[in-house]
């Protein structure tokens, strides 16, 4: 994604929807926002996780890290996250542990808590909107226009 585009007055903003709430559809939307896009992203869940099936674990490396620095987002992340500076490695037979210092600490998380941090970005931009609580249910091309439409499953059309 490049910056260096340049709208007349007489161009409509380009818009852009995100089937998934979670952190690389918000990611994306913010990404797209700073470009001047109009970012909406649909999430079937009514409300963010909490604690659920979706709640592992993640870490962010430094390619990933690089990613939310370019959202305005890795100052935010970095007080919110754990600090990841080794690799443990459990000996099946033993039980012993060791550690393997990592060259560049990665940021750890749990989904339901980047999902936050990244709401809080995306929600500073007048150019996103989350919408919760309907998924996608199917998207229709028109072969002449080229238009798209995009059908939520409470019956909404975009």
């Amino acid at each position: 994604i490049e910056k260096n585009f340049v709208m007349s007055d007489s161009d409509s903003r380009p818009s852009v929807l995100i089937s998934g709430g979670g952190p690389s559809g918000i990611l994306s939307a913010i990404l797209f926002a700073d470009l001047g896009v109009n970012a909406t992203v649909i999430e079937k869940a009514k409300e963010p996780d909490q604690w659920s099936t979706k709640s592992y674990t993640m870490v962010i490396s430094e390619k990933g890290q690089s990613s939310l620095e370019r959202g305005n987002c890795l100052e935010l992340a970095k007080e919110i996250a754990l600090p990841r500076k080794f690799v443990y490695f459990v000996d099946g037979n033993s039980g012993a542990k060791k550690g393997m210092p990592k060259k560049s600490p990665g940021l750890g998380f749990s989904r339901p808590l980047l999902v936050e941090c990244l709401e809080k970005v995306a929600s500073k931009s007048p150019n996103i909107t989350i919408q919760r609580g309907a998924g996608v249910s199917k998207v229709i091309t028109n072969v002449d226009t080229g238009d798209v439409e995009v059908h939520l499953d409470n019956d909404t059309v975009l």
